[in-house]
This record gives structure tokens, sequence and C-alpha cells, in this order.
């Protein structure tokens, strides 16, 4: 269970007995109408934090895999221009500004790019104007023959990709902070709720008697939430899921799982395996496969899960 599933399921109980026994009751001016309407406020807030982070992840994998794209190009088709027209002496003297820029960093893949670009486009048009004419430079990526032109749509969409990104990252960031405030919102009417209702019954009434199926843990030793950070598309066949998890999380568990299942194949998470807080690798899939992760860590106390996360495998990149 996520923290805000434990809340609404105390809630649900509170609301019952509070309605049953004491329907008149108000504590710090709310009843138990207002907890049922904070109860219904969850799910859309769940749901919604969801939409948000699957939205956030979609954004940032589609600017990664355009970043990775342009690196793959800019390591590869300077070579491919090498080789067919290294009797061209400007072009090859062009490209020596080129091989300058590492492709390591996102400044150095794009700025590679940049210079590559319009040699490219030098290229196509000496290949063009030999004798016969020879078709223009393209390199193969994920099956589909990418050409400079193609290059140019990706080299000018990174930069949006990035702000589409930024904006679902503020989404996110609002959207976990509402549903943290109505959780901390929810949990203290419960918490408010029951100490009233305890100090004002005296042990074996009924009244107190029935305190006893209100839901409660010894919070200091349920295990703190381990979140997942990020999934990312790689491995050796570049068909696996690489899970990177937050560097805090986890404390007072004695055990930890990363658990998956198949959308559309699996009724739950139907796969599991040991956590590993340095990262675990799933796969290899079939590309077209998506999967919906969780993080889970327990103890005595209790279980608790991340958020769901969700990933698409795409044909690998290469």
């Amino acid at each position: 269970m996520q923290p805000w599933e434990i809340t609404l399921n105390r809630a649900h109980t509170t609301y019952v007995l509070w309605k049953t026994h004491w329907p008149d009751l108000r504590v710090n001016n709310q009843g138990h109408h207002d907890l049922e309407t904070l109860i219904h406020q969850f799910e859309p807030l769940a749901q919604q934090s969801v939409t948000t982070q699957y939205a956030l992840d979609d954004a940032e994998r589609a600017a990664q895999d355009s970043l990775e794209k342009l690196r793959l190009l800019g390591t590869h088709v300077p070579h491919i221009i090498q080789g067919q027209l290294d009797d061209n002496a400007p072009l090859m003297t062009a490209l020596k500004k080129v091989f300058q820029h590492r492709p390591r960093t996102v400044a150095g893949i794009l700025a590679r790019m940049r210079d590559l670009y319009p040699l490219w486009l030098m290229a196509d048009e000496a290949l063009a104007a030999q004798t016969p004419p020879h078709p223009p430079i393209t390199r193969r990526l994920q099956k589909i023959a990418h050409s400079a032109a193609m290059v140019k749509v990706l080299l000018d969409g990174y930069n949006e990709q990035i702000n589409l990104a930024g904006q679902a990252r503020k989404a996110n960031h609002v959207q976990k902070a509402a549903m943290q405030a109505h959780d901390q919102r929810v949990d203290q009417l419960n918490k408010n709720w029951y100490k009233v209702v305890k100090s004002s019954f005296e042990k074996g009434t009924s009244e107190y008697e029935a305190l006893k199926k209100i839901p409660t843990e010894k919070g200091a030793l349920v295990p703190a939430v381990l979140e997942i950070k990020s999934l990312k598309q790689g491995g050796g066949q570049g068909r696996e899921v690489i899970i990177r998890y937050a560097p805090k999380g986890g404390e007072r568990s004695t055990r930890r799982r990363v658990r998956w299942q198949v959308v559309g194949v699996d009724e739950d998470y139907a796969h599991e395996l040991p956590l590993d807080r340095k990262g675990n690798t799933l796969g290899p899939f079939e590309p077209g496969t998506t999967l919906q992760i969780i993080a889970e860590v327990a103890n005595s106390a209790g279980t608790r899960s991340s958020a769901p996360r969700m990933i698409t495998i795409e044909e690998p990149l290469g």
C-alpha cells in the first residue's frame, strides 16, 4: 500500500463509527459528512497523480530518445562521409571541427550535430553530383533510415521536448504536493477524532471498545516508502528495463522487492525480484511490451509500495 491508502483505509473505518455512534460529534468544527467528502476526493487525486507521473515519464523519455539518436548519428555519420568522400578536401577539413566535439555530454552532442548538419547536406550534394549520382547519406536507427532532413527535425524539436518535460515535471510536483496535503489533512482529522473519542469515554464502555476497530500502526516501525527514480530502456540487448531508485527511502525495511506486471497480460504484479538499492535490470522484453513497476518494502509492522511507474519497450537504437 501507498501511504495515502493507509490513511484512506483508516478514514473509512472512522467514518462508519463516527456516523453510527457519534453522528452529532464535531471535531474542529468538522463532522462525519466532511470526512466523507474528503474520502471521495482521494481517488481523483490518486488518478491525477498517476496521470501526471506517466506524462512526465513519457516527456523525459521522448527527450532522451531524441538525444540518443542525435548522439548515435553524430558518432557514425561523420565516418560515413569520410568513407564516401575522402577525396573532397574542403569537406574533410570541415569535418575536423565536428570531431572536436566529444558526444559525451548534452552540450557536446548538440554542438557536434549543429556542425555536422550543414556538412551532411554538402555531402549529399557532392554524392548527387557524381556520375552516376549516388543516393544521399542515411543511417538506420530502429529499422528506419535517418536522413539529414530527419536529423534537422530532431535537432529543432529537442529544445521543445526539454520544455515540455519541464512543464510535465512541474505539474507532477504540484499534483504530488496536493495529494500529500490532502493525505495529511485527512490523517490529522482521523487522529483528532480518535483522540477526542478515546478521551471522552471510560475503558470498558461500548463506545471505548468500538475504537478497537480503528486500524492503528506503530508509525516509527513502519518502513519508509522507497520511490522509483527512473525507468530507462537499455542493457546489453537494448530491450531491458533499467531501474534506479531514490537516494532516500526504505528505511526500517527488512524485505525489499521490485514487482512488475505486463499490462494487458497480468492481472496483478505477478513478477518480482529482490530489490537492489544500486538498481535493478529487468528483461529482455519484446518491443511493444508495456510494463507497470513498483518498489515494495516491508517489515513486521507493514508493507509500503511506491507509486506505480510505466514503460513501453521500443525497438532498440543502434
